[in-house]
C-alpha cells in the first residue's frame, strides 16, 4: 500500500496523517472543499489537493481516508467503490498505521496519537497525560509514556529533544519549523 488519498484533507487529523506518510515515502493525494491555509501548505509540501471533491481525484489509490462528515454519496467515495479501492474512515486509517509500523492498535494508543496530532504545540508526556486523561480516566502517566516511546522508535511521532529541558513530542514528523 504506497498509493493514498485523503477525503477532508485539510482537516487538522487528516492532514496530519497525510503528512506522517509523505514523510515516510507513501504517495499522498486529497481533496476538500475548498482551500485553507492547512490545504495550501500541503500543497507546498509536495501533496496534491483537488478542490473541491471529484471524482477525477481517485486514480488507482491503494486505499481512501475519509473523514466522519463524509457521506457515502461523496464523488469521491463512489469512484473508489466503483475502482473497487479499499475506503476506511479516518479512526480505521490511526489502526492501519500502527499496523504497518508492526504496533498493536489499541485505544490508548489511538488517542494518546489522535490528540497529538491535534496539538500546535509540542507537549511533554505530562502535558499529553493530562489531556488524555479526560477521554481515558485510567489510563496512567507510564503508559502514555510507554506508548510516546514505541511510536517514536517507529517514526509514527517524533521526540523534540531541547537542551537541558525535558523531552517533548511531536505529531507531525515532517520537516517542519519549530
Amino acid at each position: 500500500m504506497k498509493k493514498i488519498h485523503y477525503i477532508v484533507i485539510g482537516g487538522i487529523g487528516l492532514s496530519a496523517l497525510a503528512r506522517l506518510l509523505k514523510h515516510n515515502g507513501y504517495e499522498v493525494s486529497g481533496s476538500d472543499i475548498y482551500e485553507t491555509s492547512i490545504t495550501q501548505k500541503l500543497k507546498s509540501e509536495g501533496i496534491l489537493v483537488t478542490i473541491p471533491h471529484d471524482k477525477s481525484a481517485i486514480s488507482n489509490q491503494d486505499l481512501v481516508i475519509y473523514s466522519a462528515v463524509i457521506k457515502q454519496d461523496n464523488p469521491e467515495i463512489k469512484e473508489a467503490l466503483r475502482q473497487g479501492i479499499k475506503i476506511v474512515p479516518r479512526k480505521e486509517a490511526i489502526k492501519e498505521i500502527l499496523k504497518n509500523n508492526n504496533l498493536k492498535y489499541t485505544k490508548q494508543r489511538e488517542v494518546i496519537l489522535t490528540e497529538l496530532r491535534k496539538l500546535t504545540t509540542h507537549p511533554t508526556a505530562d502535558e499529553l497525560y493530562i489531556i488524555v486523561k479526560k477521554y481515558l480516566p485510567k489510563i496512567s502517566i507510564a503508559t502514555v509514556y510507554r506508548n510516546l516511546e514505541s511510536m517514536a522508535d517507529k517514526g509514527i511521532v517524533k521526540r523534540v529533544e531541547i537542551s537541558g529541558k525535558q523531552r517533548r513530542y511531536d505529531g507531525r514528523t515532517d520537516p517542519h519549523f519549530h
